[in-house]
């Protein structure tokens, strides 16, 4: 019901309706999502720092996961963290600068958008970090989008994202995330970019806040309702702007 109200939304504003799977799924893949507890894990006074005082569109260098993750079908013991809230595997796309549609042949290959939109490290207190937890067999990776801001006005936002060893689960946790000018993707896709599933995409005054989501092929994540994120029901913060975003003009 919600990708089929983000569709009509879209149609009003001229875009084109996202083709990937809508939230719970699955996609053609067979990754399902859904919603669990909320339990963010702050990681900002013990994880590695990564691109700081970054423009939108700037990725870190290659990360190690410490351990291996099954990403539709693939294995990957690295990552790479883009500022605009998402990362990428065997690729290191910046994608400069909103949430696009997922599925539909574009975009970034082999991306786990948590919050895609146009964020930047260059304000006091945005940073984002890394770190590896746990024990052997059950680690986590976990990447934290620290108070980052939104280009072109003073909104702060803290999500972080953490991969799963051996249920290859993706969880998403979400302290306080919120769109005021650019179009917001949360979701998945192939390295194809024609396989997906989406929970929001390219969706303008999107909200999420105390929440947790998470997206598995198996038995990875516990059960859950799936939320709706906060902008289903807030449409003025963002009616017309629902759908494919449009670049700020940044001359």
């Amino acid at each position: 019901m919600k990708k089929l109200f983000v569709c009509l939304l879209a149609a009003v504003s001229g875009a084109n309706c996202a083709h990937a799977a809508a939230f719970p799924g699955p996609d053609a893949f067979g990754y399902t999502g859904g919603g669990v507890a909320y339990n963010f894990r702050d990681i900002s006074a013990t994880g590695t720092s990564v691109l700081p005082l970054d423009d939108d569109n700037a990725t870190g260098d290659v990360v190690a996961l410490g351990f291996d993750f099954s990403f539709y079908g693939s294995s990957f013991a690295t990552t790479n963290i883009a500022t605009n809230g998402f990362l990428s595997f065997g690729n290191s796309y910046g994608m400069c600068c909103d949430g696009v549609p997922l599925g539909v042949g574009t975009g970034v290959p082999n991306q786990i958008a948590v919050f895609h939109m146009d964020w930047m490290t260059v304000q006091p207190g945005a940073a984002i970090y890394y770190q590896t937890v746990g024990v052997a067999g059950s680690r986590q990776f976990i990447v934290q989008w620290n108070r980052v801001n939104e280009f072109a006005n003073d909104n702060r936002a803290t999500f972080e994202v953490i991969l799963h060893e051996g249920s290859n689960a993706i969880e998403l946790q979400y302290l306080d995330a919120r769109s005021y000018d650019h179009a917001v993707t949360v979701g998945i896709q192939n390295a194809n970019a024609d396989v997906g599933l989406g929970y929001v995409e390219a969706a303008r005054g999107v909200a999420i806040a105390n929440s947790g989501l998470c997206i598995s092929t198996g038995a990875g994540c516990p059960g859950g309702t799936v939320p709706e994120p906060a902008s289903m029901g807030l449409l003025g913060l963002g009616f017309a702007g629902l759908g494919v975003s449009r670049r700020l003009n940044r001359a």
